[in-house]
């Protein structure tokens, strides 16, 4: 799978490269204006999915400051200048995206025990807050042995799903991030056009998660039989394969224009897909 074969690439970064070198010893820039606007104006309508998928929230920071980093290093001539070098211009794009996420151990972080803990509990509270106004998960008359497995499970999914939107979110927002500045070479422009493009593919994959995963799918099983035991099991995981297979799908899409965009030989593929 193309996201897996990215996080390698995300986690072990071209640290001899020298655009990455630059990055991670460049002095911190300030918050661009248009982000925080945009936060103000989108904080009531971003704060359940801030508490579920904080990953995306990092990633979103990373795609913006990659795409503003990218076209920055573009107009001083940095970046053409490297990408003239064997590894082209996926080699710098890549040093740059890489370094922006490793900056600070920001990626060390997010993926810190502690902060895993703390995701998992703010999920678990918002789903303890929701369950008078959700389906139950268990059918009723059921087995005490089966009134076990049901919440287990789905447990372990909302814990898989957890760490798979973290990884899907951290190489999409790559992603977005090198994709942008091939569309426009203004440090404002990259960075504006990072923000909207991603949080409009969050967008699209959570909303075609829950049409698919918890309207089309159960509507799916009374027609195959009316078997609530069943539907309880299966639910969450078809749940979780929609999500992850929606992801992917967008992933791979964005790749392949980038793939296009940046004229990326088979040679210089292997430098990221490794």
């Amino acid at each position: 799978m193309l996201t897996w074969k990215l996080w390698r690439g995300l986690k072990a970064p071209p640290t001899g490269h020298p655009l990455f070198q630059r990055i991670m010893v460049a002095p911190l820039r300030p918050t661009p204006w248009y982000v925080g606007c945009a936060i103000i104006l989108l904080a009531p309508l971003l704060l359940l999915p801030a508490i579920l998928f904080t990953s995306a929230f990092y990633s979103l920071r990373w795609a913006i400051n990659i795409s503003s980093t990218i076209a920055r290093e573009r107009e001083t001539g940095m970046f053409d200048l490297v990408a003239l070098s064997m590894v082209g211009a996926i080699g710098a794009s890549w040093a740059i995206g890489t370094a922006s996420i490793h900056r600070n151990q920001s990626l060390q972080q997010i993926q810190s025990p502690m902060s895993w803990v703390v995701r998992f509990g703010f999920t678990l509270l918002l789903l303890a807050s929701l369950v008078n106004f959700v389906v139950p998960l268990m059918p009723s008359g059921t087995f005490i042995g089966i009134q076990t497995v049901i919440p287990v499970l789905y447990l372990l999914t909302l814990a898989l799903g957890l760490y798979v939107d973290h990884v899907q979110s951290v190489a999409l927002g790559a992603l977005v991030g090198m994709l942008i500045p091939t569309y426009t070479r203004s440090r404002i422009d990259a960075g504006v056009g990072a923000l909207i493009g991603f949080l409009l593919l969050q967008v699209i994959t959570y909303a075609l998660t829950l049409l698919i995963g918890f309207v089309l799918i159960p509507s799916l099983f009374p027609v195959f039989g009316n078997e609530p035991l069943i539907a309880a099991i299966a639910l969450p995981v078809l749940r979780l394969i929609v999500f992850y297979a929606i992801r992917e799908g967008i992933i791979v899409m964005m790749w392949r224009v980038l793939v296009e965009r940046l004229n990326i030989a088979a040679s210089e593929m292997v430098y990221v897909i490794r």
